[in-house]
């Protein structure tokens, strides 16, 4: 299995893309965020919540973070699958 993710350097503030090969157990936390990122992103849309940061709120997060997390619901799906 192959994956590509893009990664942003802070040094340079360039991006590089970088090819995985194989995902293992390790990226439990990629899997927790992508699962919050589609469960906020279906409260949005059933419309129990009404922004970001009303879900970071109750989930006692930083609006910043629910914000980046609900940009995986937006990544192509022949990537998710890869993940």
């Amino acid at each position: 299995m192959r994956a590509l993710l893009q990664r942003r350097f802070r040094d340079a503030g360039r991006r590089r893309v970088q090819e995985l090969d194989g995902i293992g157990e390790g990226d439990q936390p990629l899997l927790t965020a992508l699962s919050r990122a589609f469960y906020w992103q279906q409260l949005l849309d059933d419309g129990v919540v009404d922004t970001g940061s009303e879900i970071a709120k109750r989930a006692g997060l930083h609006p910043s973070t629910v914000t980046e997390l609900l940009c995986l619901t937006l990544l192509d799906p022949s990537d998710l699958q890869a993940i």
